[in-house]
């Protein structure tokens, strides 16, 4: 019985230190896919953040348009 347990305990040693670098890559990967989706959200937020100026922009172009034809008629 103490044999078998120090065969286990031996066996989850090596284990642990085999698994250190896949726990190493995939805390990576966990980072590197967190990482992109970070850029992708910010990518999305600028774009959203540029088209929305530029409606403003139009708008009030067509405002200022406008009240310079107000202006023309009085």
């Amino acid at each position: 019985m103490i044999y078998w347990l120090q065969e286990a305990t031996e066996a989850g040693a090596q284990g642990a230190a085999s698994s250190w670098p896949s726990a190493i890559l995939s805390g990576g990967v966990v980072g590197a896919v967190v990482g992109l989706v970070g850029v992708l959200i910010g990518q999305y937020l600028a774009q959203r953040r540029h088209s929305q100026s530029l409606q403003q922009a139009a708008e009030l172009e067509a405002q200022r348009a406008h009240e310079a034809a107000l202006q023309n008629f009085f």
